[in-house]
């Protein structure tokens, strides 16, 4: 039997509730049906066979360049793929028949960095068709899910209570884990980011703990996972440099000199490696200025950081789909709830970090909207910045740690059920609203017993993090305790 404040217990009951939602989630959605993942899966296939480091001629009639893919899966996702007004007959028809069954077709994503789709495309080689994105579904879930369950163990060993916790549950939205299921790089970034987020705040509260292995991997996964991940990465360690002062960095880093030297220099090499790729395949150059956008106006930037902000909560499967307006209103309650009290609780440099925070969710999105309007006009989607928008939660459940009470009971299971009641309504309102498309395979299609076995598993994984209450809450291992003069001086 294992102990209820184990890491191994923790880490369990994390996978399997990510695992069980996940599954509802790929189940719910057609194939090739998730944003742009035929894009992705053209990627991966080419990656798969032998396209590494060669990106493709541009398509003369659709957006992305030409990549080498077999005819089947290009076939599976044409219907899906031409349902899009955005896309061109490049993106959806073979451009050229070549040897066997191979055929060019255009990609969105043939400049992104190849390292995650290898992985997912080598795992996928063995199915063809509609089979190949449902793998890559698969694995993809499956590696966001060790992410998420790693960070929850982290988590839990520096916590003196249940509070941050409940926190990485708030911040696993319903976009976020949607995204975890898609044959796209981009949910485990996400998943990556609460681990970079969990890792850091645990060097904070826990100098002589490093956690080099989890700080390392969480941000090479993030960097090779997106194009702006570098950036994110940066990002999210000033903010977490703010949470002390800089002799206590110093100290830190005399005390664990060789871990953190290490992790660095392999996130450096990592950084100028994702660096290089993005230089060398443009992955992040911008098209030629149009008319068609027409003049950016003040307005369109503070709707615009509304709905990016609704964004992270929930809309899919593509970002002008929004989620029902109940689900902003259940995962709102838990987070206000947890934004408020961390407030209060907070210390001045803690609160002057979550500032920071703020300004830099706020100022990048803008700041890339002006810079590239008139080639991409509103293209920023919200959870683009998920990266940082689970620091809110992340250090709002430091402040509450610090605080000394653990939450009770009833904020739990209030906490648990509203959220969870936001993933079911999203994952079955998604399944509801795309099953009966008939563009391509879809499970949906079986019937109301495939809509209940959906809601089933989406309800068992979200209320299974209900297991690690225990008495006043979600108890964490035990953390080694912090001198009182690190509490008192962040």
């Amino acid at each position: 039997m294992i102990p209820a404040s184990s890491p191994r217990r923790v880490f369990l009951l994390v996978l399997a509730a990510a695992l069980l939602l996940q599954t509802a989630w790929i189940l719910a959605l057609p194939a090739f049906r998730g944003i742009d993942e035929f894009d992705h899966v053209y990627k991966a296939e080419a990656v798969a066979h032998g396209q590494l480091f060669d990106h493709g001629a541009p398509a003369e009639d659709g957006r992305g360049e030409l990549l080498e893919v077999p005819e089947d899966v290009v076939a599976a996702a044409s219907a899906v793929c031409k349902s899009y007004a955005y896309t061109g007959p490049d993106n959806c028809n073979p451009a050229e028949h070549l040897s066997g069954d191979t055929v060019t077709v255009a990609s969105g994503a043939a400049t992104y960095n190849p390292t995650y789709y290898a992985v997912v495309g080598l795992m996928a080689q063995p199915f063809s068709g509609a089979g190949t994105v449902f793998a890559i579904r698969a694995f993809t879930a499956l590696l966001a899910a060790l992410l998420l369950a790693w960070a929850a163990v982290v988590t839990s060993g520096w916590a003196r209570n249940g509070w941050p916790l409940l926190a990485l549950l708030v911040s696993a939205t319903p976009v976020l884990v949607y995204s975890t299921t898609i044959a796209s790089p981009n949910g485990v970034g996400y998943a990556a980011g609460c681990l970079l987020w969990a890792a850091g705040l645990g060097l904070v509260e826990q100098p002589a703990r490093p956690r080099a292995a989890a700080l390392t991997t969480a941000a090479v996964t993030m960097m090779a996972t997106h194009s702006t991940g570098v950036m994110w990465v940066a990002l999210v360690v000033v903010v977490i440099v703010l949470l002390q002062p800089l002799r206590r960095w110093r100290a830190l880093f005399r005390r664990s000199t060789r871990a953190l030297t290490r992790a660095g220099a392999v996130i450096g090499l990592a950084a100028a490696a994702c660096v290089s790729w993005v230089l060398h395949a443009r992955t992040n150059s911008l098209g030629p200025e149009v008319d068609t956008f027409g003049r950016l106006e003040l307005s369109d930037l503070v709707t615009g950081q509304v709905l990016w902000a609704l964004h992270t909560i929930g809309a899919f499967p593509m970002r002008n789909e929004p989620a029902p307006v109940s689900v902003y209103a259940l995962w709102l309650v838990p987070f206000v709830f947890l934004l408020v009290a961390g407030i209060r609780a907070a210390t001045s440099r803690l609160r002057l970090a979550a500032l920071v925070l703020l300004a830099l969710w706020v100022a990048v999105p803008v700041t890339l909207t002006v810079l590239s309007f008139t080639s991409e006009g509103l293209a920023w989607q919200g959870r683009y910045a998920l990266a940082l928008a689970v620091g809110f939660p992340a250090l709002a459940g430091l402040a509450l740690s610090r605080g000394g009470r653990a939450p009770r009971a009833i904020h739990c299971v209030i906490a648990v059920t509203l959220c969870a009641m936001a993933q079911v309504i999203s994952c079955l309102g998604v399944a509801w609203k795309v099953g009966g498309e008939g563009l391509s395979a879809s499970f949906s299609d079986n019937g109301p017993a495939a809509l209940v076995l959906i809601g089933i598993l989406a309800l068992a994984g979200a209320m299974l993090p209900l297991l690690l209450a225990r008495r006043q809450g979600l108890t964490p291992v035990p953390a080694t305790p912090v001198p009182a003069r690190s509490t008192a001086a962040v």
